[in-house]
């Protein structure tokens, strides 16, 4: 059931609320940065909660360059972050999307090499910070200093990631595919 509290906007259809439009858009905007394009269809799965938005949602993402990607998000389960990039000479893993784990340093796994006879993990330990604070202190220098100094994603890429969770959405109403025009 949903929870206790629906006065939370995330729970509010009304509000475009719902586990993909606040978790899910994170992984979408790093497989965004990643493919360097949006993608050509999607097909989503979700759970619905009785405020009737997605409580889970899992999805492929298909791109024209024939890459293949998969995010899950959801209010349902426990507090989990997790990012796998993996292509044809490595993989690149880490277990924090936005912002590091409260415990530890922050770290990046890498495998060099197509196979598993390759020297094997590089741990890359990366410097602390908060993801949330990071994007407000970006925001501030464009406001202060103008365009030249932002840092985030380009109107275009913030077009793609809105239009990929606006097709994943329909998707999961669906149950079918959604094609993304170019």
């Amino acid at each position: 059931s949903d929870p206790a509290d629906l006065t939370d906007i995330r729970w509010s259809a009304a509000l475009a609320g719902g586990a993909l439009m606040d978790a899910g858009s994170y992984p979408v905007s790093l497989v965004r940065l990643v493919a360097r394009e949006r993608p050509s269809r999607v097909h989503a799965i979700a759970r619905w909660g009785e405020s009737k938005v997605d409580r889970t949602l899992v999805a492929t993402l298909d791109y024209r360059s024939g890459l293949l990607a998969q995010i899950s998000c959801s209010f349902a389960t426990g507090f989990h972050r997790h990012a796998l990039i993996a292509g044809s000479t490595g993989s690149i893993e880490t277990t924090y999307l936005n912002h590091p784990p409260m415990v530890g340093p922050p770290v990046l796994q890498v495998w060099r090499g197509a196979r598993s006879d390759t020297a094997g993990f590089e741990t890359i330990t990366t410097a602390a910070g908060n993801g949330f604070l990071a994007e407000a202190e970006a925001f501030q220098r464009l406001i202060a200093h103008g365009p030249a100094q932002w840092n985030g994603a380009t109107p275009e890429e913030s077009i793609d990631i809105m239009d990929t969770l606006e097709a994943m959405l329909r998707s999961a109403r669906s149950g079918a595919p959604v094609d993304i025009a170019p």
